[in-house]
């Protein structure tokens, strides 16, 4: 019976990981300078800085990549599997998530301008419970950029 539990649970996992995209070339230094933006807006509020997590990259690469396969703009996997999934699947045991998305920017400093002048991703950016960050980027068959960032505190 565990084995069959096991393996359902596999089952449902796999599409979370499935057909991995090529991150763009020089896609480490804008993740990280994506990060460190993020990170002076939220010392500029007197919040700490983030630091960087495997898992949440992981996590925001799925989405930016499937985003990018689709040309669209969405929180959601094609399956339905939202941020909740996808921190599941890395392993993420979270108290606090968040997550932004942008099509089109070109550049780490243009994305988080466009963030930061939006209510919304400006509440995630500056949300006071969240430690670590992860980017994902990929190219949209569209030529335009896909960006994902995933905020959060473990538990």
């Amino acid at each position: 019976m565990r084995t069959i539990l096991a393996s359902l649970l596999l089952l449902i996992a796999a599409p979370l990981h499935a057909q991995p995209c090529a991150a763009p070339q020089g896609a480490d230094q804008a993740r990280s300078e994506v990060i460190r933006l993020v990170s002076a807006e939220r010392r500029q509020k007197g919040l700490p800085p983030l630091d960087f997590s495997a898992r949440l990259q992981r996590a925001a690469q799925v989405q930016a990549c499937s985003n990018a396969r689709r040309s669209v703009l969405s929180h959601e996997l094609p399956n339905g599997a939202g941020l909740t999934e996808r921190l599941r699947s890395e392993g993420y045991r979270y108290r606090t998530a968040a997550e932004n998305i942008a099509r089109g920017p070109s550049s780490a400093q243009r994305v988080v301008e466009l963030w930061m002048n939006s209510s919304g991703h400006r509440k995630n950016i500056l949300m006071q419970g969240v430690r670590e960050a992860g980017v994902g980027i990929a190219p949209g068959t569209d030529g335009r950029a896909q960006w994902s960032l995933v905020l959060g505190a473990r538990r």
